[in-house]
């Protein structure tokens, strides 16, 4: 016996004894509150607002977004520096030899280079 049967027999024997018993869950009716379930979190997928948190993830995710795009731009439109030839590296050396010490011309030679590359500063 199924579960449509039981409910039938219970309410088969309800009337026997006279009282007017309808079984409160039939199967239309389950099927009716299935499609209302269905129609009311549809309505509410579409009013619901998004959550403090879930506007904050999504604002973050289009910052980096835009975060990632602009680098990328910046980097496109950055000055590209060739490297030096070998002429104008013997140039560098030449000019920063002092003849005194080894030492120094390498220090000037490297600071020459960096110099030469835009790269300014003290270290």
């Amino acid at each position: 016996m199924n579960k449509d049967e039981a409910l039938e027999k219970k309410a088969e024997n309800a009337r026997e004894l006279g009282l007017n018993y309808e079984p409160d869950w039939t199967p239309e009716r389950i099927a009716g509150m299935a499609r209302l379930k269905e129609a009311q979190d549809k309505k509410l997928a579409q009013t619901k607002q998004e959550s403090y948190w879930e506007r904050v993830a999504r604002i973050k995710e289009e910052m980096l977004k835009l975060a990632y795009e602009e680098n990328k731009l910046l980097k496109d439109f950055q000055p590209q520096r060739k490297p030096l030839t070998d002429e104008k590296i013997g140039e560098v050396a030449i000019k920063s030899q002092d003849g005194i010490s080894p030492h120094n011309d390498t220090l000037r030679f490297a600071r020459a280079i960096e110099a030469a590359h835009g790269i300014k500063g003290e270290a």
